[in-house]
């Protein structure tokens, strides 16, 4: 997540939208790198999620830059050319990429920036057996670990996690521009290494 905040340029004085924004992890570290950001306002579809949300923000004093909006990234609900800065934080494997980044560009201001960061897929992940054992590896291990909601989630979100050639295409297709994806390098082996997405709409 750190490189995710360091990828995104000065936000001084800019609208900013977190999309699946969670326990406001990426708000509140933005604040904390620049007090002077104009708005961020964090959107999650789970209005759980936002609770915990606020609830972290006004500990620490944020409340007033941070604000949050239960919606699905699918649809936004807000209106066209708003934000600078658009931000996607291990979040986009569960949802129809290209579906989300139409309504990111949407709302992106021109010249507006995307940064993104997410699992990323590898070539082998398209052959049936791989794939059916990253599955089940996937669903066993959420499973252990969290709950069986997570399991089924992260196990179904397997079609939904490109690679970065792909994200390349889908990116340059809907019109995207200066487009750069680094892949990182993961923290445990058996996971897949993770990749950083950056773009700007273009004027």
């Amino acid at each position: 997540m750190a490189k995710l905040i360091n990828s995104v340029p000065d936000i001084s004085g800019k609208r900013i939208l977190d999309i699946a924004t969670g326990k406001a992890v990426t708000p509140s570290a933005l604040m904390k790198a620049n007090v002077n950001v104009q708005k961020i306002i964090g959107l999650d579809i789970t209005y759980r999620m936002l609770e915990l949300g606020k609830q972290k923000i006004s500990a620490n004093g944020n409340d007033k830059k941070i604000n949050f909006l239960c919606g699905s990234a699918m649809e936004i609900p807000i209106q066209d050319d708003y934000f600078d800065i658009v931000i996607c934080g291990l979040a986009t494997h569960h949802m129809d990429v290209r579906v989300l980044l139409t309504e990111m560009k949407r709302v992106l201001k021109n010249k507006g920036h995307l940064s993104i960061a997410d699992v990323g897929g590898s070539r082998k992940w398209k052959h049936p057996v791989v794939r059916f054992l990253i599955k089940t590896g996937a669903f066993l291990y959420f499973l252990v670990v969290e709950n069986l909601a997570r399991a089924w989630a992260e196990a179904s979100a397997l079609p939904n996690i490109h690679t970065s050639e792909e994200w390349h295409v889908i990116l340059n297709k809907l019109g995207f521009i200066d487009i750069e994806i680094n892949e990182l390098q993961s923290k445990k082996f058996w996971t897949p290494n993770p990749i950083l997405i950056q773009a700007n709409k273009p004027t």
